[in-house]
């Protein structure tokens, strides 16, 4: 019984070490990537449940009278699922610019609802202090499990170190 227990403890931290390995191979080895507009970055969640996914359906940039602008970016999300209702709790946006600045917004849905195989319009606010340079917006899950989840995904971009993807709000040149 001994043996048998050693042997389960030993298999178990190989299995975690190559898995470990793996995880920091695929983050180490992961390049940055911006998607064109309207083109939709998957979410895998907790249950690696990769239905999900967010796609930059609009952007209306307006100038504030400081001198800087306010984004109002549509967010198509949507589901691939067959038969599960799938629910985005949270949603978490950052409009970043070329310098890597990082704006919340200021406004933005609470959570989305989707039925199988339906999309939905969400709108998320930003505004900056100035013009942003090749603005762009990064999208992730913002439920806690869903979270950690992501973060021990081999090649998922939520990963532990993994580059970022993130959605252009503008066309490609």
């Amino acid at each position: 019984m001994l043996n048998f227990i050693r042997g389960a403890v030993v298999t178990a931290v190989i299995g975690c070490l190559v898995y470990g390995g793996l995880l920091v191979h695929a983050s180490r080895t992961s390049h940055e990537r911006i998607l064109p507009l309207g083109e939709a970055y998957h979410f895998c969640g907790l249950y690696l449940d990769c239905h999900l996914s967010a796609a930059v359906d609009g952007v209306e940039v307006t100038d504030l009278p400081n001198g800087g602008q306010r984004y109002t970016v549509r967010v198509r999300f949507a589901s691939d699922a067959a038969r599960a209702t799938l629910v985005l709790s949270h949603p978490e946006a950052t409009l970043l610019d070329a310098n890597g600045r990082r704006f919340g917004p200021v406004e933005g849905p609470h959570g989305v609802e989707l039925i199988p195989e339906q999309a939905i319009l969400a709108e998320f606010v930003f505004e900056s202090p100035e013009v942003l340079s090749s603005p762009r917006l990064q999208v992730a899950k913002g439920g806690f499990l869903e979270k950690i989840s992501e973060r021990l995904l081999v090649g998922d971009p939520d990963s532990f170190g993994h580059a970022p993807v993130t959605l252009a709000l503008s066309p490609s040149p």
